[in-house]
């Protein structure tokens, strides 16, 4: 037990996957870690809503066997399904083709003279878009101007980032459209044949117990507690200061001290903790998910499908009835990217893709609303001249002393729970010395620590509640 003195090697701020790998690596390695998490629950934007017998997702739904999370956490490999899934797209005329986009069937909607004219448009927009300042250039380079504008390209990623695609940064189109690149490189073949390989089953893909993500991180929190980390959540966080040893976080009204902090939180949030102003906070982007229930099973094979089309502002459709036994009919999470999720009409948007669903084949009556949720930052949005800004959000946290990681912290596009234990996995191996440099001088006198007895402590024998 470490909570009489209330001093740790490391702070973590933030109980999102690279908070609480980062608290697993550090904890096993012998360092005394403390993670201070502002919800009440583990696990970040990864959550669960339930009613009944319908459990619906927030935030990443598929894991992988033998991946970097199930590696750092074996011991909860046994609450994961295992699944063959299959991801589906709608294009612009109604069809439900398979996603990732296949070369082929970027250029099935041409017709004979635009078959004719695609060779000299993809060489024309190799030079004029060489130099990507937008995401809409970076698609344009990649697929010309006949692909992108008639496979519904343009409207998905203007749907994704809530913005024209001529005022996305190139940087998160190379982060967030990848595939784009891929689909169009001899580089996406492999890419394209490791989809196939998930798909087959060659590599054994597998999703969050059924009972939700709540059980999940409630699971890890209790083996971080066996491994020595003390956990707080409900955290009111107050303020962070640099002490002549290190830094002191009061945090419920009572102080914690630590020789190093790592960073997860939003920057924003951060900056707010050690008092900077004004504060220069880079844009994001909510999400807003629907929970939704239909009469019936959709008329697809997919369980995942995405939107391509004009019509609509969702992206990403769920079905969760398809990767659970048990049901004979579809129950799903749909998602949409706003600037303003609090003002989202939800149900106005759910007629709205019940009418689409129904004259595209897939659906005969419309959906049940059972609920909705709201994500705050969600993603970063990286509007031209937006990545200057964070920078120097980034360059100010980094000279107070903060360790930045994951998403939040890094203002980064994380999509995947393994590519996040990666990040945090490279990170640490890029830190050269064992705490930063601290230049200020050491005082004879330290703050007080006192004890740490507010409620929301998760003492080491214990486990996230």
């Amino acid at each position: 037990m470490r909570t009489d003195t209330g001093r740790f090697d490391v702070i973590i701020l933030g109980g999102g996957v690279t908070g609480l790998t980062y608290a697993r690596d550090l904890a096993r390695s012998g360092q005394r870690v403390c993670l201070v998490e502002p919800e009440d629950r583990l696990g970040g934007n990864q959550r669960s809503w339930s009613q009944g017998d319908y459990t619906f997702d927030i935030g990443a739904f598929f894991f992988t066997r033998g991946g970097p999370f199930l590696q750092t956490f074996a011991e909860v490999g046994e609450m994961f399904e295992d699944v063959k899934p299959s991801f589906g797209r709608i294009n612009p005329h109604g069809a439900v083709l398979t996603y990732p986009v296949k070369p082929r069937e970027l250029v099935r909607d041409l017709t004979p003279l635009e078959l004719l004219a695609l060779p000299v448009d993809l060489f024309l927009s190799r030079i004029r878009y060489a130099r990507m300042r937008s995401a809409g250039d970076f698609a344009r380079f990649y697929l010309g101007n006949l692909i992108y504008a008639r496979t519904g390209l343009k409207g998905y990623i203007e749907r994704f980032f809530s913005s024209s695609d001529h005022t996305v940064d190139v940087d998160f189109a190379r982060k967030r459209m990848r595939w784009i690149a891929d689909a169009a490189s001899l580089r996406g073949r492999f890419q394209r044949r490791r989809v196939r390989r998930v798909e087959s089953g060659a590599v054994q893909a597998c999703v969050r117990p059924r009972q939700g993500f709540e059980a999940l991180y409630a699971r890890i929190g209790e083996l971080l507690g066996q491994d020595g980390v003390t956990i707080i959540t409900g955290a009111d966080l107050q303020d962070l200061q640099r002490t002549p040893d290190g830094f002191a976080l009061r945090v419920n009204g009572q102080q914690i001290q630590g020789d190093r902090v790592i960073g997860t939180i939003p920057g924003e949030a951060m900056a707010r903790l050690i008092g900077l102003t004004p504060i220069e906070t880079p844009p994001t982007l909510d999400l807003v998910t629907l929970f939704a229930r239909a009469p019936e099973r959709l008329n697809t094979p997919h369980g995942v499908l995405f939107n391509f089309t004009a019509e609509g502002r969702w992206k990403r459709l769920t079905m969760h009835s398809r990767f659970y036994a048990g049901y004979d009919h579809d129950h799903m999470s749909i998602e949409i990217t706003s600037k303003d999720g609090a003002a989202e009409p939800v149900e106005e948007h759910l007629a709205a893709i019940s009418r689409q669903l129904q004259a595209t084949g897939l659906l005969k009556a419309p959906l049940e609303l059972l609920g909705h949720s709201l994500t705050g930052h969600a993603y970063p949005l990286y509007r031209q001249g937006v990545m200057a800004a964070s920078q120097r959000l980034q360059a100010q946290l980094k000279a107070f002393g903060i360790e930045l990681a994951g998403r939040q912290g890094n203002f980064d596009y994380i999509p995947s729970a393994d590519l996040a234990v990666k990040l945090v996995r490279a990170q640490a191996a890029a830190r050269q010395t064992p705490a930063p440099d601290i230049s200020i001088t050491k005082q004879t006198t330290q703050l007080p620590a006192a004890p740490l007895t507010s409620s929301g402590l998760v003492p080491p024998t214990q486990g996230a509640t």
